[in-house]
C-alpha cells in the first residue's frame, strides 16, 4: 500500500513537470524570437544595435530552455506572475535576460495586440521565492552567481562543468531598456 502511494504521487507529478517543461520551451523560444525579430535580414544595413542584439541572441541561445525562470500567480490578479529568482544566476546574466523581455513587441503590424494568449505580466521582486531547480550544467562561469559558485564544493563545481566566461558586450544600447 505504500508503494501505490508512492507511485500515485509520481504519477500527479508528471502533468505539472510536462507543464513546466513547455512553459520554459516557450519562454526560451519567445526570447529567441524577440532577438531575431531585432536583426536586420539578409542583405539589410547593419544598425548600431545589431551588435547587442547579437550578443542578446548568443547569450539565450546559450542559457537554453533550461535555465528559463519560472513564475507564480498573483493571489489577487491572476494576470500577474511573480518571477522566481534562480539562485545561482549572475546579475549580469539577469539584466541581460531582463532587457530582451522588456523589448519584446507585443503588437502586430496594425498597432494591434497580436492575437492568441496576452503575454504575461511577469514582475520581478527583491525579496522573491527562489525556485527549487537544479542550475543547468556546462554553462560560462560567468552565467553562475559567484556567491553561490563559491559555496560549491570542488566535486560539486567539476559536476556542475562550467565552462570559460563569456563576456557579455558592454553597449550603450543596453541602457534603453
Amino acid at each position: 500500500m505504500l508503494g501505490e502511494t508512492q507511485e500515485d504521487n509520481r504519477l500527479v507529478d508528471i502533468p505539472s513537470h510536462r507543464a513546466a517543461l513547455i512553459f520554459f520551451e516557450k519562454s526560451y523560444n519567445s526570447r529567441i524570437d524577440t532577438c531575431l525579430s531585432y536583426l536586420p535580414g539578409e542583405g539589410e544595413p547593419l544598425e548600431e544595435s545589431t551588435a547587442a542584439w547579437q550578443d542578446h541572441l548568443a547569450i539565450i541561445e546559450t542559457l537554453g530552455a533550461e535555465g528559463q525562470s519560472s513564475d507564480e500567480t498573483d493571489e489577487e490578479d491572476p494576470n500577474i506572475y511573480y518571477v522566481r529568482t534562480l539562485p545561482w544566476r549572475s546579475k549580469g546574466l539577469v539584466l541581460k535576460v531582463s532587457m530582451t523581455d522588456k523589448a519584446r513587441n507585443t503588437t502586430n503590424a496594425y498597432g494591434n495586440p497580436r492575437s492568441g494568449n496576452r503575454p504575461r505580466t511577469r514582475k520581478r521582486q527583491r525579496d522573491a521565492k527562489h525556485s527549487q531547480r537544479k542550475a543547468p550544467r556546462g554553462k560560462p562561469l560567468n552565467y553562475y552567481d559567484q556567491n553561490w559558485y563559491n559555496k560549491l564544493t570542488p566535486g560539486q563545481k567539476r559536476a556542475l562543468g562550467a565552462l570559460p566566461a563569456v563576456p557579455f558586450l558592454d553597449t550603450s544600447f543596453d541602457d534603453m531598456y
